[in-house]
């Protein structure tokens, strides 16, 4: 049985090393993605995230950290 420490550990730096071109490769890969189709007559959100948000958050994220 494991045994929980009466201190909690510390939190240590961590710095991401990508490889050459990682971040390229990812951006246009985020690009590239195609969002599906909303059925007509599907309410809001009651399958999933609506299409509009979810562009936004892939530009976000192939162009909003740089």
């Amino acid at each position: 049985m494991h045994v929980m420490p009466d201190v909690p550990p510390r939190p240590e730096p961590f710095t991401a090393l990508p490889g050459p071109g990682a971040l390229e490769d990812l951006r246009a890969w985020l690009h590239a993605t195609r969002a599906g189709r909303v059925r007509p007559g599907t309410p809001g959100w009651s399958l999933g995230m609506g299409l509009g948000r979810l562009g936004e958050l892939v530009a976000c994220w192939a162009d909003g950290f740089g």
